[in-house]
């Protein structure tokens, strides 16, 4: 657990090393705009949204900046109201990030990740003390959407092997289901014209 408590301390004597540059294939990014009934996105190491499509962009588009699944969970206040189970969403957030933290220990954008959150949200600093042995599986997504109201969602998150520790996200909904509604509905009433972009900092 060391590592852990020495990622949350600013880095005062630490030679900062750049950024990991992460890319995403344009392959990979035509895929997922094509899929214009379900939700996905492409995330990196430090769960930085790296690539989204239309309807992901829709979906989220209460939170103010979509730029890191953490900073969603722990700083917008809009994620109090979209996941209707919110503390298990965290936990796995986290969990997800003190595995990739385990194996990447000095990696310059996991560790201003962590010391921005542990400075910013207690909550944050308080899961992150504790050790998760494992990663929690990924089940229905409960959120509620303030246009559509609420969904459950068929959470799956891929490892794309040609990028490592790169995730493919889809959320899917029942067939058939009042879920699989809405988000026809979130899709017919319109998603963002401009899609989502990497930021500058972190690869374009």
């Amino acid at each position: 657990m060391r590592f852990l408590f020495r990622l949350a301390r600013p880095a005062t004597r630490r030679t900062k090393r750049p950024f990991r540059v992460e890319r995403v294939r344009p392959h990979l990014r035509q895929l997922i705009e094509s899929w214009t009934r379900t939700p996905a996105f492409i995330v990196g190491h430090a769960q930085d949204l790296l690539a989204t499509n239309a309807l992901a962009d829709a979906l989220y588009r209460d939170f103010a900046q979509r730029d890191n699944v953490l900073r969603m969970l722990f700083l917008d206040p809009a994620a109090k109201t979209f996941y209707r189970n919110a503390e298990r969403a965290k936990h796995r957030a986290v969990a997800d990030l003190q595995q990739s933290a385990a194996s990447t220990p000095e990696d310059a954008r996991i560790l201003e990740l962590v010391g921005e959150l542990s400075v910013r949200s207690p909550e944050f600093r308080s899961l992150w003390a504790r050790e998760y042995t494992r990663v929690p599986p990924y089940d229905v997504k409960q959120i509620h959407h303030s246009g559509v109201g609420d969904l459950e969602l068929r959470h799956e998150a891929l490892n794309i092997r040609s990028s490592p520790g790169q995730q493919l996200v889809i959320l899917q909904a029942e067939p058939g289901s009042p879920s699989a509604d809405g988000l026809a509905l979130l899709g017919s009433i319109g998603a963002p014209e401009v899609p989502h972009q990497q930021n500058p900092a972190h690869g374009a």
